[in-house]
């Protein structure tokens, strides 16, 4: 699970033991008051076109892993958009990597290499 912000979100989420992601209303007023977050990695070919976010907000991410508790989006971007109604904390159990985004991708590369040497054993 992938939550995209920008360097003043990057820090404030940061900044605390667990993270915390704010509920609030996206721009889209049609859209409900949330914390949002979405399964598309770093790297994904118009990332932030298909968030719809604008693309200084996809320069740092956080990546935890999904306990199953968010809602999907209304909607066919629901696939990969999921949100809770109020402020989201993630565990430090849950924790995979809070950075710049050019840095999880690499992270992300790594681990895929690694898994794909491993299945070829």
């Amino acid at each position: 699970m992938f939550h995209y912000t920008d360097k003043p979100g990057y820090n404030a989420i940061r900044a605390t033991v667990e993270w915390c992601f704010r509920a609030t209303q996206p721009p889209a007023r049609h859209n409900p008051v949330g914390a949002y977050f979405t399964l598309l990695p770093p790297g994904t070919p118009l990332l932030a076109k298909r968030i719809r976010v604008p693309k200084s907000k996809t320069e740092f991410a956080f990546s935890f892993v999904d306990a199953g508790d968010l809602k999907p989006l209304r909607g066919r971007r629901g696939r990969y958009i999921l949100y809770s109604k109020s402020d989201y904390t993630v565990d430090r159990s849950r924790l995979v990597v809070g950075s710049q985004t050019p840095e999880i991708e690499e992270l992300i590369s790594d681990l895929d290499r690694t898994f794909r040497q491993r299945q070829a054993a």
